[in-house]
């Protein structure tokens, strides 16, 4: 029985790619260092799913603890975060919901430093001429992310997130853009039962809320 359960590990851990994995920890700095660097941001993004359906949004981020996933109509959902708490609309439901941040993969996005983190490991790094890719484990989860950044200017160019390993959702990154100040509300998702509904913002009126350099 011992062998049957130590083998069954072995084989996860070999499909999951977490054993036999090289770690290049020069890799990881570098890429530690384009993180840190995503402070008072605004990326516009394009995500296909595995149905190879499109949405295109903005991502606002505001560190250390602050950012904002604003899918454009007709894509229904608004993600929120904050310190303590990862907060979800979805606008077709019109349901609420909260997560702690540190259950959210989106921290990711928030932290400065890859090597030391209670809720995700670097499992494996590769380059091309391309990308540098960080392939993160994401602990006490059957998921995985793996994070690209051009090898030329070290800019977070993708994200592909998977689940029960193959990609679920991919996120094409333009290049980010510099904020001088957003507005307060664009990180608060107010109680839908007393203030209402969020308002659906669409690109024009989301620029509108924040000041870019």
């Amino acid at each position: 029985m011992f062998l049957k359960i130590l083998f069954a590990c072995i084989y996860f851990l070999l499909d999951y790619g977490v054993i036999f994995a090289e770690v290049d920890h020069n890799l990881v700095k570098q890429a530690a260092y384009s993180l840190s660097k995503l402070d008072n941001v605004a990326i516009e993004f394009t995500q296909i799913d595995q149905k190879a359906k499109k949405a295109k949004g903005k991502l606002l981020i505001k560190k250390p603890y602050h950012f904002r996933c604003n899918y454009y109509p007709p894509y229904p959902l608004l993600i929120v975060g904050g310190k303590k708490y990862v907060t979800i609309y979805d606008y077709s439901l019109e349901t609420i919901t909260r997560i702690d941040t540190k259950d959210s993969i989106t921290n990711i996005l928030l932290v400065n430093n890859l090597d030391s983190n209670d809720n995700f490991k670097v499992v494996q790094t590769r380059k091309s001429d391309d990308y540098i890719v960080i392939k993160v484990l994401y602990l006490d989860k059957n998921q995985f992310s793996e994070l690209f950044f051009d090898t030329k200017t070290l800019v977070l160019s993708k994200i592909k997130i998977y689940e029960m390993n193959a990609p679920s959702i991919i996120l094409d990154l333009d290049p980010p853009v510099k904020v001088k100040k957003f507005a307060k509300d664009l990180f608060l998702i107010p109680s839908p039962e007393i203030f209402g509904k969020p308002k659906f913002l669409k690109k024009k009126e989301l620029e509108d809320k924040y000041e870019p350099y």
